[in-house]
């Protein structure tokens, strides 16, 4: 995996190979990221998310806490998901 110095992720978030994460990006905490996401310049992960395998959070991109993003799942540039619990 690559952090940017400039991303900030928090110490309980997991992130698998692969993964890549751009300049002022934000991995909150209890996130997982799974093997091979991207995640974009200045995106943010709220908590307790999910990401499954090659799901890409485009420049801007939000994801509001305890979602779970089906596998290669990509969000567009100022697109934001809301709230949504998973199971």
């Amino acid at each position: 995996s690559s952090v940017d110095r400039t991303a900030e992720t928090q110490a309980r978030a997991e992130i698998a190979a692969g993964c890549v994460i751009m300049p002022y990006a934000v991995v909150n905490t209890g996130t997982i990221l799974k093997k091979a996401c991207i995640v974009n310049i200045g995106a943010l992960v709220d908590h307790d998310c999910i990401l499954e395998e090659g799901c890409h959070l485009a420049p801007g991109a939000v994801v509001k806490g305890e979602n779970h993003l089906p596998e290669g799942t990509k969000v567009d540039s100022g697109q934001v998901v809301p709230l949504q619990y998973y199971k």
